[in-house]
């Protein structure tokens, strides 16, 4: 046990460590009551870490998506903390979490500390760590609410372990939001470089880059094949959509999310459908020995080409495959349950109307 003392809030005591990696979670208490605390730990980065790409030399755009192991210098811990902290921040009342303080932790007062998060505690138990059966019947009671949090805000980094159910397990938080910073370069001679580096889990993001917010709506590519397509369109035009933190330079490349969205973007939807096709089945619908890694990685686009691009062969033939039926995989799936999983994982939940009537049969059938 040990204590931290943070500006502005005081001495938070009794503090133990519940988790390490790229980022290590204590839990305290302050004043009695507990706080979880974030900061950068020795394990970061870790393999969820990821960098996007964008050049423009001599009015020709290049863009490339590729893999970064180590992204320390170009995204500090630090950075992407305090990116962290406003992105909560700024979802007040959708996603039931808050931010206490953003700023230096110090084991003693006096030393100048590292960058850190005061959070609340949030007591419930993850969706991961409840039996398949039971997030089965929870699910889809919570698709409402989990489309318009989403809608609100994109997360980015959505699984099992970033849901936190209340006591009452129909109310949830969701927590440690994807993070995101831009990059931007201009040179004397015109041309300019974007990068964005952002963390995710590409288990629950195999098709779709999180930070990829299309600017239409649903309907306009009404699924998944459509919205892979539209996407690679915007990487060829350079108008993909992060909720980045730009840190300055030319606004060419990467733009910050949209306000007054009312659907989720394409890649949080899909990860729901992940969520709750596992719930029923235990299997992963894309991953399998043939597709093992995000279809997204290694793409190169050229602009103003169409089909000029690399690297997307592998995604490409998994969308060309159709997923297996839950009701195929598990013989206690109810036809409802598959069709709402299947409507979610092709991206045909155009609107909220569509959700509710796929949502609450799905809810009933888990009861039976």
């Amino acid at each position: 046990m040990g204590e931290f003392h943070v500006d502005g809030l005081g001495v938070v005591r009794h503090c133990e460590q519940v988790r390490a990696g790229a980022f290590d979670l204590y839990r305290g208490e302050l004043e009695g009551v507990a706080v979880a605390i974030k900061v950068k730990g020795r394990g970061f980065p870790k393999d969820n870490a990821y960098v996007a790409e964008h050049s423009v030399v001599f009015s020709r755009l290049y863009s490339a998506i590729g893999y970064a192991g180590r992204f320390a210098e170009r995204a500090p811990g630090e950075k992407l903390l305090a990116h962290e902290a406003e992105r909560i921040r700024a979802t007040a009342g959708t996603w039931n979490h808050d931010v206490l303080a953003a700023g230096p932790v110090r084991s003693r007062e006096g030393e100048p500390g590292v960058f850190g998060l005061v959070m609340p505690w949030h007591p419930g138990p993850t969706l991961a760590e409840l039996s398949r059966r039971e997030q089965r019947q929870l699910l889809p009671r919570m698709m409402i609410s989990l489309w318009k949090s989403l809608a609100a805000a994109a997360h980015g980094d959505l699984h099992g372990s970033n849901i936190i159910l209340a006591p009452e397990r129909d109310r949830f938080v969701l927590i440690d939001p994807a993070v995101f910073l831009v990059d931007h370069d201009l040179h004397a001679s015109g041309d300019s470089h974007s990068r964005c580096s952002f963390t995710t889990h590409p288990r629950y993001y195999p098709l779709l880059p999180p930070y990829y917010l299309p600017r239409a709506r649903l309907r306009d590519a009404p699924s998944l094949t459509s919205q892979f397509e539209a996407f690679r369109w915007a990487l060829s035009g350079c108008q993909l959509v992060a909720p980045g933190c730009t840190t300055g330079g030319a606004t060419r490349g990467f733009a910050e999310q949209l306000v007054g969205r009312d659907q989720p973007g394409p890649a949080d939807l899909l990860a729901v459908g992940i969520l709750y096709y596992e719930a029923l089945t235990g299997e992963h619908p894309f991953y399998d020995e043939e597709f093992t890694e995000p279809g997204w990685l290694g793409g190169v686009c050229l602009e103003g080409f169409r089909g000029s691009d690399t690297g997307f062969d592998a995604a490409l033939y998994r969308l060309a495959r159709p997923v297996v039926r839950p009701t195929a995989r598990a013989s206690d799936v109810h036809p409802d349950e598959s069709a709402l999983a299947m409507a979610l994982l092709e991206l045909r939940v155009l609107d909220l109307d569509t959700l509710v009537a796929l949502a609450y049969p799905a809810a009933a059938a888990a009861l039976r």
